[in-house]
């Protein structure tokens, strides 16, 4: 299984942009989180547009994508019948 990590840097040039563009809290009113390279929608653009298959799985659901809080509560509950991980 491939993963990106909390501490990927993959996503820095994407976050310097965005921090250019809108500083460093343009987000903070939404989500509550300063604007870094653990932000976890820049990881998944990162992973649709460099992991091969990928955009096309998630169209068709059949993509799945959390931090660790949602793969523990998935694995927890035993996720949808016939679905777990």
């Amino acid at each position: 299984m491939n993963a990106i990590v909390w501490q990927d840097t993959r996503v820095a040039e994407e976050v310097a942009r965005y921090s250019a563009e809108g500083g460093q809290g343009r987000f903070r009113e939404k989500d509550g989180l300063p604007l870094s390279t653990y932000f976890s929608s820049l990881k998944l653009r990162w992973i649709l547009q460099h992991v091969a298959g990928a955009r096309a799985k998630a169209e068709a659901g059949e993509l799945l994508f959390g931090n660790i809080d949602t793969f523990l509560a998935w694995n927890l509950t035993g996720g949808p019948p016939g679905e777990c991980m």
